[in-house]
């Protein structure tokens, strides 16, 4: 049986921290990966979900999540320190599942990440 993964690209030291004491509370594989590794990662995930910082510098992540989409079924969740609804209609239309501001990201991450182990 292959392992949930939480596949993270983002270079926010905060949020990567946060990831981390998740993953080991709720017994599950974490993977950080920069925007070369990305696809072939998401790849080869079976059980899973994906997680980007919108903020990420030097990478377009709408692009990235539109090639990741089309080889992958991972739950794909974003998030950016400032949200309104272009950003959002954006993500959408490139194929996240979610995405939220920061804030409301971090306080809610371990119920994201347990109901895409649900829904994976």
């Amino acid at each position: 049986m292959d392992n949930f993964t939480i596949i993270a690209l983002t270079e926010d030291f905060g949020m990567s921290a946060l990831l981390a004491n998740i993953s080991n509370s709720i017994d599950c594989l974490l993977e950080f990966v920069d925007a070369d590794d990305i696809g072939i990662i998401c790849k080869n995930t079976k059980l899973g979900v994906l997680i980007v910082d919108l903020d990420y510098p030097s990478v377009n992540p709408y692009e990235i999540v539109k090639k990741i989409r089309s080889s992958s079924q991972l739950v794909i969740c974003g998030f950016k320190d400032q949200m309104n609804k272009i950003v959002r209609k954006k993500a959408e239309n490139s194929g996240f599942d979610l995405v939220f501001p920061k804030t409301m990201f971090k306080q809610n991450l371990t119920f994201i990440i347990e109901q895409s182990k649900i829904e994976s």
